[in-house]
């Protein structure tokens, strides 16, 4: 999840989780309060399968915007659908040969767009 503050005002000057993410781990770098520069708040679920959830609370001095990052897992391939081959390796292997972060499941998410904080 990228923030990246209008570039008036008091920059970003706090950026905070909300309560406590739902099977996810989230990582927030040091920033200089009062940047303008964007932040990247990465994040890595703590069991692959299940869904992830989580709310951020970017702040500047005088505004606030929450942002919600949710990833659900994949659905299952509906019968007679193809299947890509990294997707059917990992259906025909046994669980415990997986690697826990497996390629697909772990994408970065975007807000969809950029808060418009100290506006």
């Amino acid at each position: 999840v990228t923030v990246d503050h209008v570039n008036a005002g008091t920059g970003l000057q706090s950026l905070t989780v909300v309560g406590t993410p739902t099977n996810a781990v989230v990582f927030i770098p040091a920033f200089t309060p009062g940047t303008f520069m964007p932040v990247t708040v990465t994040f890595m679920p703590i069991n692959p399968s299940l869904p992830v959830d989580f709310t951020l609370r970017a702040a500047s001095t005088f505004h606030a915007a929450n942002i919600r990052a949710r990833c659900g897992t994949p659905p299952p391939p509906i019968a007679g659908e193809a299947i890509s081959d990294d997707a059917e390796q990992l259906q025909n292997s046994p669980a415990e040969e997986n690697p826990p972060l497996r390629s697909g499941l772990n994408k970065s998410v975007s807000n969809g767009g950029k808060p418009e904080i100290g506006k």
